[in-house]
């Protein structure tokens, strides 16, 4: 809940919002009465404009690492360079294949640098390639949060939509829903 939170551009979330986090999560039944309240050092409930929030009370830069990160810390070999990749690594279904113009555009996002989803976007161009590639690594790191490294289509649509994790833009949402759309329609790409 605590990376959750530091993901968020406001570092809260509306409690009945992670709820429904509940099975993704895999939050004990307490967590609305009990849980939230045992842990302090990470965060409180607060109630803005009557709505109840669960907000971070303090930022933890041992939680700020994305798993790519530990990844990488755990098994140096997966880089050659020592340093985060900056591509995601991509499958496409069997018999799919990219034409040129895809391949280049593709190559050319991949080689954007990573911005971790805990870094601060402020300063990205919010309609740049880049702060797009920032959309997929946070649309990463929640998946990688979840107990089955997948969510339903609504769930994350909702968390991206309603901007908590700063995300959305004109640019990012056309290529959300496009991503959205072909990987739900023809299942052919997957980003791991």
């Amino acid at each position: 809940v605590a990376k959750l939170l530091m993901m968020c551009v406001d570092k809260r979330l509306a409690l009945d919002h992670l709820c429904l986090l509940n099975r993704e999560l895999w939050l004990p039944v307490d967590f609305r009465s009990k849980f939230i309240h045992e842990y302090p050092q990470f965060f409180k409930v607060v109630e803005r404009e009557g709505i109840p929030y669960v907000e971070l009370t303090e930022w933890d830069d041992s939680l700020a690492m994305t798993m790519r990160e530990l990844d990488l810390q755990e098994n140096p070999l997966h880089s050659k360079t020592g340093k985060i990749p900056f591509g995601f690594q991509l499958h496409y279904a069997h018999g799919h294949r990219p034409g040129l113009n895809q391949r280049q555009e593709m190559n050319k996002w991949q080689e954007l640098p990573f911005i971790s989803p805990y870094e601060n976007p402020e300063g990205t161009n919010p309609m740049s390639l880049q702060y797009g590639k920032r959309a997929v690594a946070v649309l990463h790191e929640f998946l990688s949060l979840t107990l089955e490294k997948m969510s339903s289509v609504e769930v994350l649509r909702l968390y991206l939509m309603i901007n908590h994790f700063n995300v959305l833009n004109d640019l990012t949402y056309i290529y959300f829903q496009k991503m959205l759309q072909i990987r739900t329609e023809h299942m052919d790409i997957t980003l791991i």
